[in-house]
């Protein structure tokens, strides 16, 4: 298997796809410039390579019927590697929105006990203010409230 790391991340592929050496460093334009393959490719390839190997000698100059077979089935190998990351990534996406959500909950039972004890120890308050400075925030730290990040109050 192959495997490509990015960080805290490891994608392992199917030994039959080699990654062009450029995958990866090619600017927007030259992605742009790049001819845009049509669905089924790998199948056309890999039928095509069939005929060429039956009646190649009737067709001059077509190119060779297995790096024609390989280049197919590199498309679509890669397609479900693709596929699969995808999935992955949206399982990821939704973990994030769970455990977000289950820090936020957590810290708004955090507060509401800040607020409580306020009412008895005026210096409670000072002792949690990053959870209050984070409530007090608006939804996106836009405008009319501080970023929950950086604290501080609204200008």
């Amino acid at each position: 298997m192959g495997k490509l790391k990015q960080g805290n991340v490891v994608v392992s592929y199917p030994d039959t796809i080699t990654l062009p050496e450029r995958a990866g460093q090619l600017s927007t334009t030259e992605v742009a410039r790049i001819p845009k393959a049509r669905k089924g490719v790998g199948l056309a390839c890999d039928s095509t390579a069939k005929a060429l190997k039956k009646y190649g000698d009737r067709v001059p100059g077509a190119g060779d019927a297995d790096e024609l077979a390989e280049a197919g089935e590199m498309a679509e190998s890669i397609d479900e590697v693709i596929a699969d990351l995808e999935h992955a990534l949206m399982v990821m996406k939704q973990a994030n929105v769970l455990l977000d959500g289950d820090a936020h909950t957590r810290l708004r039972k955090v507060l509401s006990a800040v607020r409580a004890a306020e009412k008895f120890d005026a210096n409670v308050a000072d002792l949690f203010r990053s959870v209050i400075d984070y409530f007090a925030s608006t939804r996106g730290g836009g405008e009319g409230g501080a970023s929950p990040v950086g604290g501080g109050t609204p200008a």
